[in-house]
């Protein structure tokens, strides 16, 4: 378990009831939405990136004290997560509507990335992207301890896990008033080595983190999944194993679908999370 499913709700509707009170105080464009879009078309695009508040790779001091253009190797794993048909979202109920649900769901999981075990990296538009188990490389540490590995890959499966259910079992409730329909997200978790370095000017910069890793779990992990988790091969390599352990996993092309048993949840007391191992 990660969390109880009523600290998240209490959490994203204190997000909800935050946004409600600053949207009162912005003068949103008025305009005519078409409804032509279909919830279930239309491609994914990715947006600035900002560190989040919270339980942030900034919390880190090794990286939190990074200058500009510097940089460090670690391994990583890496999980993205997307809101699907954002761009629907936004053209088809406007701005408003849109500020209530963004300032509702990224702080949401943000808080299940810091409940996992995890850092969040930066948020991207309608998503964000999160490091766990992060290890430092050097010339003489290259490699990481499989426990640790199989542990830091099992936090970010978890936490998308408990993401998903976030976003069906909590969401969905706190933000019912405004009518967006169902709202769908796609995970990604990939491991391996990337660069945690400061980026941008002297009066605006940030930490973030850049390699195939981060390539892989944002653009092509996350991007396929609707409500599920997509894992590249390394990481479910990675996954740890026990007997009796219950969660599956599918190949497809170049990746994995996770497939954990309906009797394992991440937001409530009655599974413990070690029933998730693999068998």
């Amino acid at each position: 378990m990660i969390a109880s499913l009523d600290e998240v709700f209490d959490f994203a509707k204190e997000q909800y009831k935050q946004a409600k009170e600053g949207a009162d105080k912005i003068v949103f464009p008025v305009e005519k939405y078409s409804r032509e879009f279909s919830m279930s078309e239309g491609k994914e695009r990715g947006g600035v990136t900002i560190n989040a508040s919270g339980h942030s790779i900034t919390d880190l001091p090794q990286y939190d004290i990074l200058k500009n253009a510097t940089g460090l190797s670690a391994w990583a794993a890496i999980l993205n997560v997307d809101l699907r048909y954002s761009s629907q979202i936004a053209m088809e109920y406007g701005a408003e509507k849109t500020f209530l649900l963004m300032h509702t769901y990224l702080p949401t999981m943000a808080f299940l990335v810091e409940k996992g075990g995890g850092n969040t990296v930066g948020l991207r538009g309608d998503g964000l992207f999160a490091a766990y188990g992060v290890t430092e490389l050097d010339g003489e540490k290259e490699v990481v301890d499989g426990q640790a590995a199989a542990k830091a890959v099992q936090e970010a499966t978890d936490s998308g896990k408990a993401m998903i259910e976030a976003v069906e079992d909590v969401l969905s409730a706190v933000l019912k008033d405004e009518r967006l329909g169902d709202l769908k997200i796609g995970v990604g978790v990939d491991v391996g080595s990337v660069v945690i370095t400061r980026i941008g000017l002297k009066s605006a910069s940030e930490v973030t983190a850049y390699g195939p890793t981060v390539n892989r779990a944002c653009k092509k992990l996350a991007a396929k999944a609707v409500n599920k988790i997509h894992v590249s091969q390394a990481a479910e390599r990675m996954f740890p194993q026990s007997k009796g352990g219950k969660v599956k996993f599918t190949k497809f092309d170049g990746y994995f679908e996770m497939h954990y048993p309906s009797d394992v949840r991440m937001l409530d007391g009655e599974s413990d999370r070690r029933s998730g191992s693999r068998r």
